[in-house]
């Protein structure tokens, strides 16, 4: 049996169903009552993950650094693979490091004042991020979506309080 907002259905009698929710999965989560547990799933084609059986969080020690040696922080990563990640957004959606690589979003997002822009989680975001070529990679947590392109030869990231 499987309960919610709408009542009670029989679990054989679920065929396909699907919950959207805007924003950042752990704002969104924040008014829910204090005994819930969540389940978040991935499905693609007929594999489905189950990714946490409590309140997905993250902390800063989960950002990709430069000297990562595996994937998906390493080089390694395969086009077209989801890989769960954790975007830092404290500054915008600015950069992110991703198989090997520095990558900047293109185009930058921010609320206007060098912060997370509306919806996004500040100072992280929880997600997938999945190389879509060898030039170009999305981050995609929920509805939010945030593309990247290869950072040049040389570039130095600004610095954020």
């Amino acid at each position: 049996m499987i309960t919610g907002g709408g009542g009670e259905v029989p679990a054989a009698r679920i065929r396909e169903t699907s919950l959207q929710i805007d924003g950042d999965l752990t704002n969104a989560l924040d008014c829910a009552p204090i005994d819930s547990k969540v389940a978040v799933f991935r499905a693609r084609g007929d594999e489905i993950h189950v990714s946490s059986s409590e309140k997905p969080t993250a902390s800063p020690d989960q950002v990709c650094g430069l000297n990562a040696v595996t994937a998906p922080c390493g080089a390694g990563v395969q086009v077209g693979a989801d890989y769960d990640y954790v975007l830092y957004t404290h500054c915008g959606i600015d950069w992110a490091i991703f198989d090997g690589r520095l990558w900047l979003a293109q185009p930058r997002l921010d609320n206007g004042f060098r912060s997370a822009p509306p919806g996004w989680g500040d100072p992280l975001a929880l997600g997938v991020m999945r190389l879509l070529g060898e030039n170009e990679a999305e981050f995609r947590s929920g509805l939010l979506v945030a593309r990247f392109v290869p950072a040049p030869a040389g570039y130095a990231r600004e610095a954020c309080a």
